[in-house]
């Protein structure tokens, strides 16, 4: 893999140049000792990911007794993706109506509103491979208790598009996590505008970026569908990034 699509998430956040250095360094070791990194997850992490992951775990804590689906706005690589599906998983085995749902472009940044996603490039995060997070999530299906019912589906294309015409099809959905995680004005109103409703008390909304000034147009979208309603935005100590609301 090269080096530029590695580092392209820290190349756009606000890491320093060490931190950077330091991601590098992780890259050659695991390209010289793979065998070693194999099946040892935590060998795959460092001390911002692991706050990342630790925070959804938080969230997942919070709705594993709430009724629906898990819905993720920008699957990117997918490891929030799988990371949702082990979960569900570890706290729900015999759970086969919902699901792990998620939606990404797999070609970067392909709805950027000129006005509220300022600095933002259509080749940001463009390097995801939906083939092989495909396949990821077929052989992980065999190790499933109910084998034969999907858990997982990704819906590639325009979220701007495919979010309106899968809440059409699927009249059953019912959605206790919404994370959105598309720092992007469309695709995130898209989002909140279809999925919010179908979420009943107790469930939650996450969001990666909310109040990052790289990321505005996540932040503007929030502002502006919730301008009438009012949510009590948290977030955990141990992660600054991320934050979330509990459904009333």
């Amino acid at each position: 893999m090269k080096q530029k699509n590695i580092l392209n998430k820290i190349s756009t956040s606000r890491w320093n140049d060490s931190e950077k250095n330091f991601y590098t360094s992780y890259q050659k070791l695991y390209e010289k000792n793979k065998e070693n990194f194999f099946n040892n997850p935590f060998f795959n992490t460092h001390r911002v990911e692991f706050a990342r992951s630790l925070f959804r775990i938080k969230i997942y804590e919070l709705i594993k007794n709430v009724k629906g689906s898990i819905v993720e706005l920008g699957t990117y690589k997918g490891n929030n993706l799988m990371l949702f599906y082990h979960l569900m998983l570890a706290f729900e085995p015999t759970n086969y109506e919902d699901k792990i749902i998620g939606f990404d472009s797999f070609k970067g940044f392909t709805n950027i509103d000129k006005k509220k996603d300022k600095n933002i490039s259509t080749k940001d995060f463009s390097e995801a491979d939906y083939s092989f997070l495909k396949k990821l999530v077929d052989i992980n299906q065999t190790n499933d208790l109910i084998k034969h019912i999907p858990k997982v589906e990704i819906i590639k294309g325009d979220a701007v598009k495919t979010i309106p015409k899968y809440v059409r099809e699927k009249k059953s959905l019912i959605v206790k996590l919404l994370y959105l995680d598309c720092p992007l004005y469309k695709p995130t109103i898209t989002a909140l505008k279809n999925i919010y409703p179908l979420i009943p008390t107790g469930g939650i909304v996450a969001f990666d970026e909310l109040g990052m000034e790289k990321w505005g147009g996540e932040t503007i979208a929030y502002k502006e569908y919730f301008k009438d309603i009012n949510v009590e935005l948290k977030k955990f100590y141990f992660e600054p990034s991320a934050s979330y609301f509990i459904k009333k």
